[in-house]
């Protein structure tokens, strides 16, 4: 499960100019999360201290403006997120709901 794991690391922009063997040192410190089907990864303007690959699922990016949910992005397995938070030390800038 780990390589594949890699594998699916080694696609990604931020991740793919890292070694196999730094990449599988950085995994044995990442959990596995599972996210069941409405419920959050986190929401928009909690405090952001870690970043998402979603290796299987869909996942929607929306923010919410006048009581109203607005969908930015649909993501799907291989797409990263939460990212930002983590860069610049920020809240998160949208909800992530699975």
């Amino acid at each position: 499960m780990q390589d594949a794991r890699i594998e699916l690391l080694q696609r990604m922009p931020i991740f793919g100019g890292i070694s196999k063997d730094t990449l599988a040192f950085l995994l044995g410190f990442c959990p596995v999360v599972k996210v069941a089907k409405d419920d959050y990864f986190f929401r928009e303007d909690e405090p952001g201290d870690c970043l998402f690959v979603l290796e299987a699922g869909r996942v929607v990016a929306f923010k919410s403006w006048r009581g109203e949910e607005h969908i930015l992005k649909v993501l799907g397995t291989g797409d990263c997120f939460g990212e930002m938070a983590v860069i610049d030390h920020g809240a998160r800038m949208a909800s992530i709901r699975a």
